[in-house]
């Protein structure tokens, strides 16, 4: 069994490049214009996350089924595939709306720099490091939270009841609201859902209860900058770098709202900080170092973002 469980956390935090950036930003985009093939990439990694998320949970009904695993084992990891499935998919139908309709290219803020979410490589790899350490206690919320109810049989294989297990999860919230993971864990499923207002709301609500959450902080912070709200997403950041000053994400967002506001070389500070920490070969160099590059076209044509 425990074997089992660091099995999981190692593919979770595998798969915590893409899915949980989608998760913070409820955004699916591709990497940055001017990235070598940026939507190509994403799509397959969104097609990817899917087949793995439902293959583990059809093997696990499979198993149980065949009676190679006990009930009790049963009990304990459906709710943890249940849980990647949810992000994946969620993921996986943005991604499948934009390839069926293809968006025209998205305004760009000033000089050709991207907005927020077509950051999305970036971001999954600097918040991997917090994903790593939150690991375990991630599978230990979906085991206590979306545990199938006694008497209520588990699924056919294949079935996903994604609607079921945020029900469930919000039920036993609403009788233990001060559960920060729980509420956490809610409020990315309600991004991958789409329903942001509701995410924000348990992000508040965790901040309630724990005051220097950093991801909680990170979250209303990525919600204000997408609402075009620059001074609230600011404030949040640096309550989050009060809680973790070398924090990757909450840097990187800074430097994107001082870049909005027109203040160039606080962004580009903020940025080539975050270019030293990364391997210089990298994917996420690269996009750093693309966005820098429009920046300084901002710079000269003297051109802040529109608020």
């Amino acid at each position: 069994m425990i074997a089992a469980i660091l099995v999981m956390a190692l593919l979770f935090v595998t798969g915590a490049v893409f899915v949980f950036w989608t998760l913070l930003t409820g955004k699916t985009g591709p990497l940055p214009v001017g990235v070598e093939g940026g939507e190509e990439i994403a799509v397959s990694d969104a097609k990817r996350a899917k087949a793995e998320a439902l293959r583990n949970l059809k093997d696990l009904e499979e198993q149980y089924a065949d009676g190679r695993i006990s009930e009790n084992e049963y009990g304990e990891l459906r709710p943890v595939y249940e849980g990647r499935a949810v992000e994946a998919l969620a993921a996986f139908e943005k991604f499948g709306r934009s390839a069926r309709t293809p968006e025209p290219s998205p305004p760009r803020d000033f000089a050709g720099l991207v907005p927020i979410n077509r950051m999305a490589g970036f971001m999954g790899i600097v918040l991997a490091g917090v994903l790593a350490a939150g690991a375990y206690g991630f599978l230990g919320q979906w085991r206590a939270a979306a545990k199938p109810e006694a008497g209520h049989p588990p699924a056919a294989s294949g079935e996903l009841d994604v609607a079921g297990m945020v029900a469930r999860l919000e039920s036993r919230l609403a009788a233990n609201p001060n559960d920060a993971g729980g509420q956490l864990m809610l409020a990315r499923s309600y991004i991958a859902l789409g329903r942001l207002d509701d995410a924000l709301e348990r992000y508040r609500k965790v901040l309630s209860v724990d005051s220097r959450n950093e991801e909680a902080h990170l979250g209303v912070a990525t919600l204000m900058l997408q609402a075009g709200h620059l001074d609230k997403a600011a404030k949040s950041l640096e309550e989050a770098l009060k809680t973790n000053p070398a924090s990757g994400p909450a840097r990187w967002m800074k430097g994107l709202v001082f870049a909005k506001q027109g203040r160039f070389d606080e962004a580009e500070r903020a940025w080539r900080g975050l270019l030293k920490e990364v391997p210089p070969d990298s994917r996420e160099a690269g996009m750093i170092r693309e966005s820098l590059v429009e920046l300084e076209k901002a710079r000269k044509a003297g051109a802040p973002a529109a608020p």
